[in-house]
């Protein structure tokens, strides 16, 4: 059992060693014992009971062990009521800070110690303490008697449809907007271990929403017009990525192909992702980093720059979409842990080869956004100077613009409905492509909202429109990547071999050899011109004349698997390529493609390799 406490204050402790008798001159909120290590929240610091015995009586009273005081806020549970953390206000002498203890920081002195010192905070055991026990311990028994409210945690920042709410690492964001969570009833909070991925978001809530939308606005103007009008669309959806969900099979993500000095990392698109709460800028990350980003913000984008190899992100990509989740090997090396990825992605780079590739494609907004060195200034007076300066000073006026994303994420909450009911109209314009149709539905819908946001009229849902008609023009249903590079090269490569009835094919030349054409044309140059494909021979030479090729897309029984999606009904037919020494005919099978890919090959064909 305990020693009583009696009324003494760490004042009462002579130099001597000498207890005073002088009376108590403050409240004890709850004594300290074994339950709360010991340790009572006393004159605006932790202490700890200690005791001084004598031959009359056991004397115990209370001496500071930090020089900081904690209040516990409550607990985060998870499934089967595991806490994975207690929140607390760390108050010190100079400030009120609000923390997050979990257990692997509790358990490990060498971790909690610089923690504290973070804070300017820190503690030592004095020596008339009545029970030794380690720092963690006393720390995690005086949170866990103290911090009686539970939280739900959620796995994501952004969008809880369950608390309707837009969680971040410091309250939520709600129509009505920021709300300090514990503090005003909703348990809802992100789990603490998110900030170990590399999440980097801020709220911030300067200002107000006419500042805001004088932002926006000037940041569209920073770069070409329709590229703008297209990735803003874009990105104000990523805001509501979860509602959009709830109407679309998908949520694509955005691709910026250009060439160095496009202004792909330090412009335009830079502000803009900033104005979304994304306070991490452009990283080149491994696979391993990238997924585990991806599993952080519902609603907050993911950006990498200059990936080495799209082809080994592409599982990531294909997942995030349709908010998939990705398996990952556990430390034990024994279990496996399903990671959800669920944040919209930004990729920016000089070439990922993604257009040949239709699963990709179908997912993916793909710019080409044009340099936008030489763009003069379009603020009146300041006509033919460079509009470089106009961002200098557009950077120098607001600085950091996370500080206003709570206000473009409010905003995007408070119009989330009407979003989604424009999705559903765009639905009906693009009805019957699938994926692609979902694509342009969710930019036609953020461009509505883009023009909300800014003040703009229906200046982006113009251009946006006019991009989604030519995307929509030029695209093909099942057009992979047979359609959209193989054959394609095969054309360049050899040119065209015309098939004429009663007569042998010409042979094509590939690295000194004679060997027949895997791509046949019959009535060239004529409106009944048709395309018609052996794969095997195909795949053969497209792996002869490349270094790497795709197995899941380029090899052979990819291309047999594509061609049945895309050729005419039937099992094709032979063409006679002679015959051998022994009299015995030569004949290959080929399988005729759809008229509308044939024209569409045919179309784009203009002779000549570019290899």
């Amino acid at each position: 059992m305990s020693p009583k406490i009696s009324d003494h204050t760490p004042a009462d402790v002579a130099p001597t060693g000498e207890i005073a008798r002088t009376p108590r001159t403050f409240p004890v909120e709850l004594p300290p014992d074994e339950s709360t290590g010991y340790l009572v929240s006393k004159d605006g610091v932790l202490q700890v009971q200690c005791v001084k015995s004598s031959k009359e009586a056991v004397e115990s009273f209370t001496l500071p062990w930090a020089d900081f005081d904690v209040e516990a806020l409550g607990k985060v549970v998870e499934a089967g009521g595991i806490v994975k953390a207690y929140l607390a206000l760390l108050r010190t002498a100079d400030d009120v800070h609000s923390v997050i203890f979990t257990p692997d920081l509790l358990s490990d002195e060498r971790k909690l110690r610089p923690f504290l010192a973070r804070y300017g905070a820190s503690w030592a055991e004095p020596a008339l303490v009545s029970a030794r026990m380690a720092p963690g311990v006393r720390l995690l028994r005086f949170l866990k008697a103290h911090a009686t409210n539970a939280a739900r945690v959620v796995e994501h920042l952004g969008w809880d449809g369950t608390s309707k709410s837009f969680v971040t690492f410091s309250g939520v964001i709600r129509e009505d907007g920021h709300h300090n969570g514990w503090e005003e009833g909703i348990n809802v909070v992100a789990d603490p271990h998110l900030t170990a991925f590399g999440a980097k978001f801020e709220y911030g809530f300067e200002g107000d929403l006419s500042t805001v939308r004088e932002a926006v606005r000037e940041v569209l103007t920073f770069h070409d017009e329709q590229t703008m009008a297209v990735f803003g669309a874009w990105w104000a959806a990523t805001l509501l990525k979860p509602q959009a969900r709830t109407r679309t099979s998908l949520f694509p993500f955005m691709v910026l192909e250009a060439h160095s000095g496009s202004a792909k990392t330090t412009g335009a698109f830079r502000d803009l992702l900033q104005l979304s709460g994304y306070d991490a800028g452009q990283e080149v990350s491994t696979k391993a980093t990238f997924r585990d980003k991806v599993s952080v913000n519902r609603s907050g984008i993911v950006w990498n720059d200059d990936a080495n190899d799209v082809e080994a992100l592409e599982e990531i990509l294909r997942a995030s979409t349709a908010d998939a989740t990705i398996n990952k090997k556990g430390v034990d090396n024994t279990t496996t842990n399903q990671i959800p990825l669920v944040a919209p992605i930004l990729l920016t780079g000089e070439g990922f080869g993604i257009a040949s590739q239709k699963a990709l494609v179908d997912r993916a907004v793909l710019l080409t956004p044009p340099s936008p060195q030489g763009r003069k200034s379009l603020k009146p007076g300041r006509e033919g100077r460079p509009q470089w300066d106009d961002m200098v000073n557009f950077r120098n006026r607001h600085g950091n613009l996370t500080r206003y994303a709570g206000w473009v994420v409010q905003f995007a909450l408070q119009h989330a409905e009407d979003f989604v009911a424009q999705i559903a109209e765009a639905q009906k314009q693009y009805a019957g492509v699938g994926r692609f149709s979902d694509k342009l539905s969710i930019l036609s819908a953020g461009a509505w909202l883009l023009d909300e946001l800014a003040g703009t009229g229906t200046w982006a849902q113009d251009l946006v429109l006019s991009w989604c008609r030519g995307q929509a023009d030029g695209y093909l249903d099942g057009a992979d990547s047979l359609i959209t590079r193989v054959v394609p090269w095969a054309l360049r490569e050899f040119g065209v071999v015309e098939w004429v009835t009663g007569r042998s094919p010409d042979r094509v030349d590939s690295y000194g050899k004679s060997t027949y054409p895997p791509v046949l044309v019959r009535d060239f140059g004529t409106l009944t011109a048709s395309v018609w494909v052996n794969t095997t021979q195909l795949a053969f030479l497209f792996g002869k004349h490349h270094a790497r090729t795709s197995e899941r897309t380029e090899s052979d029984g990819a291309l047999q698997r594509q061609i049945a999606e895309v050729a005419m009904p039937g099992a094709g037919r032979k063409a006679s390529f002679g015959k051998t020494s022994d009299g015995k005919p030569i004949q290959q099978a080929y399988r005729e493609l759809i008229p509308q890919y044939s024209i569409h090959l045919l179309a784009n064909y203009s002779g000549g390799s570019d290899e």
